[in-house]
């Protein structure tokens, strides 16, 4: 059993198929939940009345960051620094198996305990990385609702730039 798992986690392969998984469970996720925040919607009166106050706000903070560019612009600049923070977790998942075999190579070349302290290693290994994983997909479950809300914000704001050019051709056209 021991083999198996230590056969696995050597290999990339393995490792690329679990965060690949867990990206797109988060995804999967995150569309099952607006779908089943539907459905129950359709069923309680009180969650109906909850979703709208929530699509409410979301529609305020569209308003005011359309509004205001300068505040547009540091929330792409939050939506990034949350992109960022979301690879650097998945390189600490890709990376920590590595680091954690190659602390084996080491022990192995110096004595035979090297199976004792690396069952020790995978167990804080697999301790950090349920942490991780969840951090992970906060950071993905995030990182779509700021992309989601600057989008509708920069549409919105790019719209009321269009209505403004068009008010002033019309207004210089009356002119002449």
């Amino acid at each position: 059993m021991l083999k198996a798992i230590l056969q696995n986690l050597r290999d990339p392969g393995w490792w690329f198929t679990i965060v690949f998984a867990g990206l797109v469970v988060g995804l999967f996720t995150h569309y099952l939940k607006d779908w089943t925040s539907r459905l129950i919607s359709h069923f309680s009166k009180s969650y109906r009345v909850k979703r709208d106050l929530r699509k409410q706000q979301f529609e305020n903070e569209v308003q005011s960051l359309a509004r205001n560019p300068h505040i547009l612009t540091i929330e792409y600049v939050r939506t990034v620094h949350t992109a960022v923070l979301l690879i650097g977790d998945i390189f600490l998942l890709l990376a920590m198996p590595t680091f954690v075999f190659s602390f084996q190579q080491i022990l192995l070349s110096e004595s035979g305990r090297a199976n004792e302290v690396l069952l020790i290693l995978l167990k804080w290994f697999m301790l950090f990385s349920i942490p991780a994983g969840i951090l992970g997909i906060r950071l993905e479950i995030r990182l779509i609702k700021r992309f989601k809300l600057c989008e509708e914000a920069r549409l919105e704001f790019r719209k009321g730039v269009l209505e403004e050019e068009s008010s002033k051709k019309s207004v210089d056209s009356d002119k002449q």
